[in-house]
């Protein structure tokens, strides 16, 4: 059994931005997404100004997702079915592919 007398504070939420690998994926992300609603937000305003019929605003909208569901699907699922024989491999790859689907429909 662990002591948890001795045991200091614990770490920060903060902390894994120490790492100056983690900090720069972190940061690259960060852009990203801000870039990204940055377009989302944009495009809709433009469409509505060019037509602003609802149909064709939400036509733009799901043409900006339909890239995730055409090709984060078969993205996760690997043309060979178990590279190193290994039954643990093929159950988190499927795992995987049941986590994208449902995050793309989240995300929808």
């Amino acid at each position: 059994m662990a002591d948890t007398q001795n045991a200091g504070p614990p770490p920060s939420a903060w902390s894994p931005l120490a790492v100056p690998a983690f900090r720069t994926v972190w940061t690259a992300t960060l852009v990203a997404n801000i870039g990204a609603w940055v377009a989302s937000v944009g495009t809709g305003w433009l469409m509505t100004t060019l037509d602003p019929s609802p149909i064709w605003v939400s036509l733009v909208g799901a043409a900006t997702a339909l890239p995730m569901f055409l090709f984060a699907l078969p993205a996760a699922r690997s043309p060979h079915k178990d590279l190193c024989g290994d039954e643990e491999l093929a159950a988190r790859r499927r795992d995987r592919t049941r986590g994208v689907a449902s995050s793309c429909l989240l995300r929808a």
